[in-house]
């Protein structure tokens, strides 16, 4: 009985993160999977996050993106442009918080001159999630970002993650580190 009890509360020590088991955090700040570098997810900021269309104002007009869905949409614009991945990112209320609208003007205006400065293509956008319990948020859609530098880039303005695609693939919601 002692060995059991014993085991249950070594278990106890760890929290499940897909196929990553990770030491559970006394402080209550997120634990990070060994695997993917990735904060555990906030259930709600999840089911927010994938409870959302992410639309992009293109030159053949506007399309739908979707967490898990394949961006078939944006396949011709990648090979106009010979890239091959994108990302969809805002500045808007940062660490999920509500901000005034002129604090996310600003901030929205920042990181179109972030984006300008890296010579990035771009494209406005907005999420609107399904329940319209969170205000739109206003975004862009950034041709040719790897990964990495779509992070950092969503760090750099206080935001929790991003949807990052690449060519014929399914646009997947990507955690950022703090």
């Amino acid at each position: 009985l002692d060995k059991l009890k014993t085991r249950v509360e070594r278990r106890r020590q760890f929290e499940y993160h897909g196929n990553c088991r990770v030491r559970a955090s006394p402080s209550g700040v997120p634990p990070m999977c060994p695997q993917t570098q990735q904060m555990k997810p906030n259930p709600e900021l999840l089911a927010a996050y994938t409870a959302t269309s992410y639309f992009a104002d293109i030159p053949s007009g506007r399309v739908a993106l979707r967490i898990g869905e394949p961006a078939i949409e944006l396949n011709d614009i990648l090979i106009e442009n010979e890239v091959g991945s994108w990302a969809f990112i805002t500045a808007c209320n940062p660490k999920s918080k509500k901000a005034p609208e002129a604090a996310n003007k600003k901030h929205l205006l920042e990181l179109e001159e972030l984006l300008k400065d890296r010579e990035l293509i771009y494209f406005p956008g907005e999420g609107i999630g399904d329940a319209r319990a969170w205000p739109c948020e206003s975004s862009f859609l950034i041709l040719g970002i790897n990964l990495d530098e779509g992070i950092e880039i969503a760090r750099t303005f206080g935001q929790h993650a991003i949807v990052f695609g690449r060519f014929n693939k399914p646009a997947q919601l990507v955690w950022v580190n703090e």
